[in-house]
């Protein structure tokens, strides 16, 4: 996709990311992070002429659908891939693989504790890294990262975290989580 022309742009949710826009980028195509949602996701990317945009929920989005989504397409694209390559898709996603991804945990918070509130103050603890409100909150570190967002559907918080080694993803994560059970919040 990326070297079909023209790509103006790709577009992708901030919430886990490395690994995608170094492909991107390797692949001479431009990297574009939007929020989360179909809609907003579908509108950025008419918007921009990019060639497709994804969520790190499984949802992918092209141009030639009209920004709309299309399962069908993702899984040609994959099926190409695995005969081009000719091996398991496990190994094809480990060469690709440049960060160790946490996947999703959510967080109920409990009543009286505002999440907004909550947020504003772990962006206080981090601010010596580089801090995006674009999605909920996200914190860039040299080595690691992590998003923690309200849900759009249902009362949740959700934390994503990545890092450049499997070690400093479980050190972080289990620094995060702590922070948010201290804060008042319940794991899922």
């Amino acid at each position: 996709i990326i070297q079909t022309p023209p790509l103006s742009a790709g577009g992708l949710e901030g919430i886990t990311r490395d690994s995608v826009i170094q492909i991107i980028e390797e692949n001479g195509g431009k990297m574009q992070i939007n929020v989360v949602g179909h809609s907003l996701i579908t509108e950025h990317l008419n918007r921009v002429n990019g060639a497709m945009a994804g969520e790190s929920s499984g949802h992918y989005f092209f141009r030639e659908t009209g920004g709309a989504e299309s399962s069908i397409r993702v899984i040609l694209y994959v099926l190409s891939v695995l005969s081009r390559e000719n091996l398991p898709l496990s190994q094809i996603i480990n060469k690709l693989k440049s960060s160790e991804e946490s996947g999703e945990f959510n967080f109920e918070l409990n009543s009286g504790v505002n999440s907004k509130d909550l947020l504003q103050e772990i962006s206080q603890i981090y601010n010596q890294e580089s801090v995006s409100w674009l999605d909920g909150l996200t914190v860039d570190s040299a080595d690691w990262r992590f998003n923690i967002r309200t849900s759009n559907t249902e009362p949740l918080l959700r934390l994503n975290l990545e890092a450049n080694s499997k070690n400093l993803m479980i050190e972080k994560l289990k620094e995060v989580t702590d922070l948010l059970l201290s804060k008042g919040a319940t794991a899922e």
